[in-house]
């Protein structure tokens, strides 16, 4: 199950903005594709009509995608600043770091990003200073309990394809920390740099060298982008591969370990309403996950021969067959 620190929002659109007759217009800017990120958005979306906030009628949503293309988003920020919007709403730490470039006075709610406090969104998680505040999808256990979740699963692993955006902060942050426990847990990482939808070239090269045993996959849309190539590719090489969502387990992905998307994107919703009643993004403490999600896909377990141990599936949230 996922669950999330509360920091003790309102959920009632009662405040002044809600009383006037102008319609607040919110922005929504994605790092990765309207169809990747449907679910997240839909959540969003849901969770702000419980809360009284009905699209196109008390309240505007404009949305912006970069789909996965990261060069986008500067421009797309722009857009919906010049709208203007009253609040941006972003999805993936690259649209929430260009989200706080294009502004420092419309608030600034993100509902996914990577160490919020290391990538230089906010100044603190408990004060976050500033225009933007929202959620992290990110914690320092995280890159090490991927690795210990890999071992389990797949025991002879040796040398793992890192695979990772280096225009993504908190991609980079994921890199070191996961160099920095690598050699305790007896493991060698191949740090394997993706930049561009359509080409994994990198990692097949690394793979069809018989460098690594494994794939860890960090969480980027530009990799999102690149899903259908990856899982393939691990496939082609029966290699157990380790992804950072369950959409990747969704399409014959062998386990995933990471955060529960929707569960943050309803939780934005109430950092969105308690600010359109006034509050400071300054004032709302950042909310980390306390917990993650596991998805196994049995079929693709079978078909590289892996037994998961009795302990991990137990521990799974969902094993699918």
């Amino acid at each position: 199950m996922f669950a999330l620190l509360a920091c003790g929002l309102a959920t009632s659109p009662g405040g002044t903005n809600a009383q006037s007759t102008r319609v607040p217009r919110i922005g929504f800017l994605a790092s990765s594709s309207a169809e990747r990120v449907a679910g997240r958005f839909a959540a969003f979306r849901h969770a702000l009509a419980e809360l009284g906030y009905r699209e196109g009628n008390s309240v505007v949503i404009d949305q912006r995608y970069a789909g996965g293309n990261p060069g986008l988003l500067s421009s797309l920020a722009a857009e919906l600043v010049r709208l203007p919007v009253d609040i941006l709403v972003t999805e993936g730490t690259p649209a929430a770091v260009a989200a706080k470039k294009a502004t420092d006075s419309i608030p600034v709610v993100f509902g996914n990003a990577g160490d919020p406090v290391g990538t230089g969104l906010v100044a603190s998680l408990a004060k976050p200073g500033g225009n933007v505040t929202g959620l992290s999808d990110f914690s320092a256990s995280l890159v090490t309990k991927r690795l210990e979740l890999l071992k389990e699963v797949a025991p002879a692993t040796t040398s793992v394809a890192f695979l990772f955006n280096p225009s993504n902060p908190s991609n980079l942050l994921e890199l070191r920390q996961m160099r920095a426990v690598s050699e305790a847990m007896k493991v060698k990482i191949f740090a394997i740099e993706i930049v561009e939808a359509g080409n994994i070239s990198p990692a097949a090269t690394t793979v069809g060298d018989g460098k690594a045993d494994a794939l860890i996959v960090a969480g980027d849309p530009t990799l999102g982008v690149n899903q259908k190539h990856i899982i393939e590719l691990a496939r082609a090489h029966r290699l157990p591969a380790l992804y950072p969502a369950r959409i990747y387990v969704d399409a014959g992905g062998l386990i995933s370990f990471g955060t529960n998307f929707d569960a943050l994107f309803r939780r934005a919703a109430l950092f969105v309403s308690k600010i359109l009643q006034g509050a400071r993004p300054a004032d709302l403490s950042v909310e980390q996950p306390i917990a993650f999600e596991v998805v196994i896909n049995m079929r693709t377990a079978r078909s590289l021969g892996l037994t998961i141990p009795a302990h991990v599936l137990i521990r799974a949230d969902e094993v699918m067959e």
